[in-house]
């Protein structure tokens, strides 16, 4: 482990070249490359890496400012300003490139894009936060978000994850986690 922190990808190659991935950001783009969800040339891959990274930061914002503070009413609080503030900029700036793109629920043409999954992962990732509804109150005001919404889960590989008995524990655990994150972790 490179940096001695999780997550971690291990590659072999053909040629008996191991290779260490380290980063989650890292891991994301290579996989992306892998499966074609990085564009078809290095304008929209940049393009990509672009929406890709503002929306990380917007998580790791909210992870640092929001869902990690003990006391329930504080969290309520900071939601209220990382709401106002941080994710209603967000919302706007996205919301500009997707209606730019045609609304069709993309970042890039047509077609699906690791800039697309990791929205849409935020967004369900926010909604089991506290106060989360009123983000997705937020979010439906914006039509180009929903439809990014509802194309990625028309996606058939992120339907059957979606659908998965492990992706429903791991909602269940986040969720439980999230509700207070220094409880003691549930049994599964």
């Amino acid at each position: 482990m490179p940096f001695h922190v999780l997550p971690v990808l291990f590659i072999s190659s053909p040629a008996n070249k191991n290779l260490v991935l380290a980063e989650a950001g890292v891991i994301e783009q290579y996989l992306a490359k892998q499966f074609d969800l990085m564009g078809s040339n290095l304008y929209e891959e940049n393009l990509i890496k672009s929406f890709h990274s503002s929306t990380a930061s917007l998580h790791q914002m909210h992870s640092t400012t929001v869902a990690f503070i003990p006391d329930r009413e504080a969290r309520k609080k900071a939601m209220g300003v990382f709401r106002e503030g941080p994710f209603k900029q967000w919302v706007a700036v996205h919301d500009k490139h997707l209606k730019d793109n045609g609304s069709n629920g993309h970042y890039i043409g047509d077609r699906l894009t690791l800039a697309d999954i990791r929205t849409s992962n935020l967004i369900e990732h926010l909604l089991i936060q506290t106060g989360g509804e009123h983000l997705l109150k937020i979010v439906d005001r914006s039509f180009s978000l929903r439809r990014l919404r509802i194309e990625v889960g028309r996606d058939p590989r992120v339907d059957s994850w979606r659908t998965s008995q492990s992706y429903a524990t791991l909602t269940t655990v986040t969720e439980q986690y999230f509700s207070d994150p220094f409880a003691p972790t549930p049994k599964l």
